[in-house]
């Protein structure tokens, strides 16, 4: 056992003067522990810390994979950057214990795979990128509304994560999030939030609805992105920004009702959506882009906006229910392929201001008229 004593901050003028170690004490009147104190001691199944403990320094204990269990003081107001990374053993952290903790920062608890619950004090205001990544065994947790920040990828790949609430002090969720928390089923989102990033629920093939917030105005890429479960959908009417693969390969996905404020649809952001069968652009599009809706072959209805100038290359490739299209006098161009594999496709009607159809553009469409064939091949 090492007992460690003293008053004020642990310094290490000359590196670590101890080695192999299976229990260490700090007693009272050290205020924090050094970045690198414990590094890879593989050894260590147990450490007490004292009340007086307000910081733990960067790759405090990281990868001390036999360390069990940790009793995180009132008085502990800071976790660095790797503190506990990599600690595969370490089942519980008293995190509620320590009701002065505001800041936990990047990959603090990454890759602790036996961690089972956490559940934060209402102090905390930061968690850093990626703090709890590959908690593989993490099944509960509890933000606080104290929490004003936390950074990209914070719980991704917390493969047994099956529900949390996001408090309503957050006004974004960040890029990947919970990407890949393939258990995660239940999601309540605050009425505060604005934004949703990049792959923040990319892979959540357990999640099957989710309620977004009136206020909510941009969606990043691959935001639902192979949520294989997920069946339908309410945009919010603020929603003005959707990025490219927003809901890429969401193959149970039946119906989404798009908003009349967006006015920007990302490229395949409906790739692979065998299951949707209508879908009503709203007006302020003006463009459908690369493979916003291909592979979509259940799709039998679609309204063009108003004012569509553009369809982009393969933006209905292989949707094979789709029987009729009735373009807006709006359409100016129709690009590659745009329409090509669509092969119960018997009716396009053209307005006659189009400027431009690519000869793919219906290529494979096999029931569709002579005469509309020979049309599009005029341009």
């Amino acid at each position: 056992m090492l007992t460690i004593s003293g008053t004020g901050e642990m310094v290490f003028e000359d590196g670590v003067p101890w080695g192999s170690v299976d229990k260490v004490v700090i007693e009272e009147g050290c205020t924090s522990i050094a970045g690198e104190a414990f590094v890879r001691r593989h050894s260590l199944t147990e450490v007490v810390l004292a009340d007086s403990i307000q910081y733990i320094g960067y790759d405090a204990f990281i990868d001390c994979d036999s360390l069990t269990e940790i009793n995180l003081p009132d008085s502990l107001q800071y976790i660095g950057q790797n503190a506990f990374n990599g600690c595969g053993a370490l089942a519980e952290v008293n995190f509620s214990d320590s009701n002065s903790l505001r800041e936990i920062h990047m990959w603090a608890f990454r890759d602790c795979t036996s961690l089972k619950q956490a559940d934060f004090p209402d102090s905390l205001e930061w968690i850093g990128i990626g703090a709890f990544t590959g908690c593989s065994s993490l099944m509960q947790i509890n933000l606080p509304d104290s929490l004003q920040w936390a950074g990209g990828g914070v719980f991704q790949d917390c493969v047994s994560l099956t529900q949390v609430v996001i408090p309503e002090s957050l006004q974004s969720i960040n890029p990947d999030f919970f990407s890949g928390c393939v258990s995660l089923r239940e999601v309540t989102l605050p009425d505060s939030l604005q934004a949703i990033g990049s792959g923040a629920f990319t892979g959540c093939r357990s999640l099957q609805e989710i309620d977004l917030p009136d206020d909510l105005e941009t969606m990043g890429e691959d935001v639902f992105a192979d949520c294989s479960s997920l069946q339908r959908i309410d945009l919010p009417d603020n929603l003005e920004t959707m990025g490219g693969y927003a809901f890429y390969e969401c193959k149970n996905l039946k119906e989404v009702i798009l908003p009349e404020s967006l006015r920007s649809l990302g490229w395949r952001a409906f790739f692979g959506c065998d299951s949707l069968e209508k879908i009503y652009l709203p007006d302020p599009i003006v463009s459908i882009e690369e493979g916003t809706f291909e592979g979509c072959t259940s799709l039998k209805e679609i309204k063009f906006p108003a004012d569509l100038e553009y369809i982009g290359t393969h933006a209905f490739v292989n949707c094979s229910s789709l029987t009729e299209v009735e373009l807006p006098d709006s359409i100016k161009t129709i690009g590659d392929y745009a329409f090509s594999g669509c092969t119960s496709l018997r009716e396009v009607t053209f307005p006659d201001t189009i400027e431009k159809i690519e000869r793919s553009a219906f290529s494979g469409c096999t029931a569709l008229s002579a005469e509309t064939e020979q049309r599009g091949g005029k341009y």
